[in-house]
């Protein structure tokens, strides 16, 4: 029964890659798809010589671009928060632990939650980019994209960072 116990921490760090790679593949995809239609023609609104292609004559897009920036700063504002909220949250995991074991099986387990919502974060925005790019043709939000895949990228590799994670929360550097 113990090892199984243990066992689960390590699982959680394994599947951990798979999911952040999973959001980011998404990402890329929708977006790759999304410029593909936009080149051949088949989606948006036609490119730049289309009516209410760059929010001169409806204003909606310009409202859409608005809200990309918003939601983007927000996220990536909100990315880093979880991040930093994540380090002051293992301390205290830490310290209130029973044991080393279950101490590290919280600290696995923060991480596991802390990356799954950190990389939906990322994954939001990057997705309201490729939206506005297959509804309205324009490909600047391939740098929202951009962002987007370069903070999930950043969630790996994750026994480094959980080494980090481990390292603020005990105080001690570990050799592993």
């Amino acid at each position: 029964m113990e090892t199984d116990r243990t066992q689960i921490p390590e699982e959680r760090l394994r599947v951990l890659p798979v999911l952040v790679a999973a959001l980011t593949i998404g990402v890329v995809l929708f977006a790759g798809v999304s410029v593909i239609l936009r080149l051949t023609g088949s989606g948006g609104t036609g490119g730049a010589g289309a009516p209410g292609a760059g929010g001169e004559e409806t204003g909606v897009p310009n409202v859409l671009w608005m809200a990309l920036a918003g939601v983007t700063i927000a996220g990536i504002v909100g990315y880093f928060v979880v991040g930093a909220a994540a380090r002051g949250r293992a301390r205290r995991v830490w310290e209130t632990r029973e044991d080393d074991e279950r101490g590290h099986a919280a600290l696995v387990q923060l991480l596991t939650v802390t990356t799954i919502v950190r990389g939906a974060i990322a994954e939001g925005f990057g997705l309201f980019a490729g939206v506005l790019i297959l509804m309205h043709g324009e490909l600047w939000p391939l740098a929202v994209t951009g962002v987007s895949v370069l903070l999930m990228a950043a969630l790996l590799p994750v026994r480094p960072r959980f080494r980090a994670m481990q390292e603020a929360a005990t105080g001690e550097r570990t050799l592993v």
